[in-house]
């Protein structure tokens, strides 16, 4: 059985072997402090609750990819910024993240 902890360490394990994610981090919205992180991007992890039908669980999550916008005033610079950060966390939003040994997803991605 997948439990919230295996998917915490494989959402963990995917982003510490990203080549754009910098910083981890999982819990409420409210409990992301953005002064104790240095590293962007963060990808921050949110359990917002979880199904349970005919023996099977499914969790629900959120997962936000946050990064530090350049100056507001700036707005070639801002988008130089924003440009990658949108296009990988689309990336990142594609492939399915499995845990060893199962063949169950772990996550879905609602467009």
């Amino acid at each position: 059985m997948i439990t919230f902890n295996n998917i915490v360490e494989r959402f963990e394990i995917f982003a510490e072997n990203h080549f754009f994610i910098q910083t981890f981090s999982f819990g409420s919205p409210d409990d992301v402090d953005l002064t104790k992180f240095t590293n962007f991007p963060l990808m921050h992890l949110v359990y917002t609750g979880a199904t349970y039908d005919a023996g099977t669980k499914t969790y629900n999550l959120e997962v936000y990819i946050l990064d530090v916008p350049a100056d507001k005033n700036q707005k070639v610079e801002r988008q130089k910024k924003w440009s990658p950060t949108r296009n990988n966390a689309q990336k990142i939003s594609s492939p399915t993240l499995r845990t060893e040994g199962t063949s169950s997803s772990l996550h879905k991605i609602t467009k």
